[in-house]
């Protein structure tokens, strides 16, 4: 049961648990030529409100996330917006990246972080963003344009492993919420820190926080 203080986002983690069941490794596998080796930038970290751990029951053994409070400016990004379905997640991620990318590269755009899906939910469709941050404009091309992750509090926890385990990291940072008296403030998306080659890839997935 979804506790209150997540407020109208219960119905959005049943849709994230509804994702990550769903989606599988494969989804990285066309970012082979994506720079991987981009290390996230350092966000300045404010006080963590009740931060601390949780233990998540996974598919074999207890998962232990350390939830963390980051105060971030916005992040301009170069992204590819689509409403999609659910089985079209997989095919959509699977040529955004590379396409972006691939302008990125044409236009001499730095590129300021790791690659990101953000999710939400719509009556039959799900409006999907998939984006890398950058460090300066960039001119609209097909389906790529300007967009962004918001700044303020973001609450924060890094699953290491296979993607269909994410849920239980989304989980987490549910639960930390509701505990915390705090409440979401938008779709919550995934920074994918290693590329289709590492064992264990690190994705960070991040929640945006309302003001006290």
């Amino acid at each position: 049961m979804c506790r209150q203080a997540i407020g109208t986002h219960c119905e959005q983690e049943v849709f994230h648990r509804d994702v990550h069941d769903f989606r599988s490794a494969q989804i990285g596998d066309a970012f082979v030529s994506s720079p991987y080796s981009i290390v996230l930038p350092s966000a300045v970290r404010c006080g963590v409100s009740g931060g601390g751990r949780h233990h998540v029951l996974g598919h074999s053994r207890a998962v232990t996330y350390d939830i963390t409070v980051e105060s971030r400016t916005p992040q301009p990004a170069a992204v590819i917006r689509a409403r999609v379905t659910r089985d079209e997640i997989a095919d959509l991620l699977n040529s955004a990246f590379p396409e972006i990318f691939g302008v990125l590269q044409v236009q001499a755009v730095p590129i300021a972080g790791p690659p990101f899906a953000r999710y939400g939910m719509g009556e039959e469709a799900f409006d999907v963003t998939a984006g890398f941050p950058v460090a300066a404009a960039v001119e609209p091309e097909g389906r790529v344009e300007m967009g962004g992750l918001p700044g303020g509090e973001v609450a924060t926890t890094l699953h290491v492993g296979s993607y269909e385990g994410l849920a239980g990291a989304f989980d987490a940072v549910t639960e930390w919420v509701a505990a915390n008296g705090r409440r979401i403030a938008g779709d919550p998306w995934e920074s994918y820190l290693d590329g289709p080659e590492v064992s264990e890839p690190r994705t960070m997935v991040c929640f945006p926080l309302e003001e006290r």
